[in-house]
């Protein structure tokens, strides 16, 4: 696993970025993007749970802290909707700068768990 940050627009968004076991940097794998639940982190289901599955299944995971929650930037705090609005486009951006992952379609997948999505 490794811990990289990524900007959505001001904010210094946090994301840890699951590999597959054997990982091999000269592949190229396919990728997901998981966001957490209202009000989690990425250290709990999107990470600990998807992140490590996902993982686990040979993909590339990137589990990040939506702006203004937990390891992520932005004030105020806790700032729930702001996830709603650009977080998942920040955490595609951010996820684009692992080379070993394909983040284009149809390899490319998100994950999104209780109201954790777009809407």
């Amino acid at each position: 696993m490794e811990t990289v940050t990524f900007k959505n627009k001001h904010v210094d968004v946090a994301a840890d970025i699951h590999f597959p076991p054997g990982f091999d940097p000269e592949r190229k794998y396919s990728a997901i993007v998981s966001a957490h639940p209202v009000g989690s982190c990425k250290e709990q289901t999107s990470g600990s749970v998807y992140g490590k599955a996902f993982a686990k299944a040979g993909f590339v995971v990137l589990a990040f802290d939506a702006a203004f929650q937990a390891g992520s930037g932005g004030e105020p705090r806790q700032l729930e909707v702001s996830k709603y609005f650009f977080g998942h486009h920040c955490a595609h951006q951010g996820a684009s700068t692992v080379p070993e992952a394909d983040w284009a379609p149809p390899p490319f997948g998100e994950i999104d768990s209780a109201l954790g999505g777009r809407r």
